[in-house]
């Protein structure tokens, strides 16, 4: 077909590539939200995922423990159910039959004497999301 003193001369063009075509490995599958906000961690369902979702609601809690323990001692008595009442409404993002009765719950946690030193509504709120069910996908890549 092509006679090689040509081709070393630059005359006549290979018919065949010199390289064959090389296809990129295959991209494994990622869990996240899909938004490209949240980091991607392989698996499905792995454990560092379920500790990065587990920190979303962890503010709510965190907002909750710090005004219990603003209400310390003889004021959490007085004023703890008055102050805990409103934030506990504004904390919670649920129906309004829920949320009030969240916002009892969380004025109760404020009166109550001896729990301003332990976050228990931190370490609630962070259980309560690790043990839920995994989000489910909104996209997936496909390859």
């Amino acid at each position: 077909m092509s006679d090689p003193d040509n081709i070393s001369k630059g005359q006549i063009a290979p018919t065949t590539p010199v390289c064959p075509a090389v296809e990129p490995p295959s991209t494994p599958q990622v869990a996240g939200s899909g938004d490209g906000n949240s980091p991607k961690f392989f698996g499905t369902d792995g454990a560092a995922e379920r500790l990065y979702r587990a920190l979303g609601p962890l503010a709510g809690g965190i907002i909750l423990d710090v005004t219990d323990f603003l209400t310390f001692g003889p004021i959490g008595i007085a004023l703890g159910l008055i102050i805990g009442c409103p934030v506990g409404y504004w904390v919670s993002g649920m129906s309004k039959r829920t949320r009030v009765l969240f916002a009892v719950l969380a004025g109760v946690y404020c009166t109550i004497p001896f729990t301003e030193l332990i976050p228990l509504a931190t370490m609630i709120s962070a259980v309560a999301r690790y043990n839920s069910a995994p989000p489910k996908p909104t996209s997936q890549i496909d390859r």
